[in-house]
């Protein structure tokens, strides 16, 4: 009974240890990504709406 407990706790490590090894390696491809990811400009919408109203009359 007490081996089958211990060999329960170990394997219950080992899936705790690999969730995290797990955890860890999305969480750094995530920075990656996120440090490679295109800057987006940022406007407010009443840039927006001067840009587009911009476009329009360019069209015309």
């Amino acid at each position: 009974m007490k081996q089958h407990q211990r060999s329960e706790r170990k394997s219950q490590k080992q899936l705790q240890q690999q969730f995290n090894d797990s955890f860890v390696k999305i969480s750094q491809e995530l920075q990656e990504s996120y440090k490679n990811a295109p800057v987006v400009e940022k406007k407010t919408i009443k840039e927006h709406i001067g840009d587009l109203n911009q476009t329009s009359e360019e069209d015309n």
